[in-house]
């Protein structure tokens, strides 16, 4: 090797030197450019996350308002459930109300079925008596229109006998101053009554010569006087007073019934104070009470309980 002197080593030191600061420079600057890269590329994505952040922030807002309005609307939807569950509960309270009003309204359709059969069968037993009492009534009517005949017949025999009874009081007279005994003949006398000429049932005997001669007495006994019931009835007019009206059956019931001579068929005159209000007629009889249809009403004025019941034609 070649002996190295002084200069050699400083020019040697100072090529290494110079070269390792060459190097050290293109190091540097490689790091630089490298770390300029690296600080704009971290600045990127600095402003990248910033950006991204604030993206955030305002998702975070929006999510914030979100769930504020879904916090409302919970809330709400909260006390609109607690709304339906009271009135669900009011509700099935009303269901159950209603259930046990069907059922008892149930009942009282069966009852009333019942009671409707009852009154049905209450109508035919009505319908079927008020049949027997037209019939009744047809019957009495026919009665009566005998009765009726009867009376004229008895009323023409009555004329007749008075007048029979007149001849005989005469002809007795005649033959008791010829001096005839007369003969008092029981066939003769008025079986419905004394005679209207107040004729004797005793007489004296007479002899021919005209002096009195004590005899017997002949006396005859005349049957019990008879007077039917409807006829004395006639004379005193059966009055009484409405007990109950019912308008809308158009039927009355009076304080009078069979105890006071009331018929099945009989006429009432209604009347209110003074006036004539309307006609009934009876159709059932009690010992006490009738019940009688309306005949007809007064177009203004109304039957009242309390109105007077006078048996009609007086």
């Amino acid at each position: 090797m070649l002996p190295l002197n002084k200069s050699s080593l400083s020019t040697v030191a100072i090529f290494f030197v110079t070269a390792v600061l060459g190097v050290g420079c293109v190091v540097g600057l490689f790091w630089g450019l490298s770390q300029r890269q690296q600080l704009s590329q971290v600045g990127q994505e600095l402003r990248t996350s910033r950006e991204r952040v604030e993206s955030l922030k305002t998702d975070q807002n929006d999510l914030t308002e979100k769930l504020k309005r879904l916090q409302t609307e919970r809330n709400s939807l909260e006390e609109r459930v607690s709304a339906l569950q009271v009135q669900f509960t009011l509700q099935g309270a009303d269901v159950e109300r209603l259930r046990q009003e069907l059922q008892d309204s149930n009942k009282r359709v069966q009852q009333l079925q019942l009671e409707r059969d009852e009154f049905q069968a209450q109508l035919s037993i009505l319908r079927q008596e008020k049949d027997a009492a037209q019939q009744q009534v047809l019957h009495l009517a026919q009665l009566e229109q005998k009765n009726t005949d009867l009376d004229r017949a008895v009323i023409r025999l009555r004329e007749r006998l008075n007048w029979l009874n007149r001849d005989y009081e005469r002809l007795s007279q005649q033959l008791t101053q010829s001096g005839f005994q007369v003969p008092i003949h029981p066939g003769v006398i008025n079986i419905l009554g004394p005679p209207p000429g107040n004729l004797p049932i005793s007489a004296k005997q007479t002899s021919p010569s005209g002096l009195d001669h004590e005899g017997e007495i002949e006396t005859v006994e005349l049957p019990p006087i008879v007077v039917r019931k409807d006829q004395a009835e006639l004379a005193a007019p059966i009055r009484g007073r409405l007990l109950e009206v019912n308008a809308s059956k158009q039927f009355v019931v009076i304080d009078k019934g069979q105890q006071d001579g009331v018929r099945l068929g009989m006429v009432f005159d209604v009347l209110h104070g003074n006036q004539r209000i309307g006609q009934v007629k009876v159709v059932r009889i009690r010992l006490g009470l009738s019940a009688c249809d309306f005949i007809h009403t007064s177009p203004d004025a109304f039957f009242q309980v309390g109105d007077v019941a006078l048996q009609k034609g007086f």
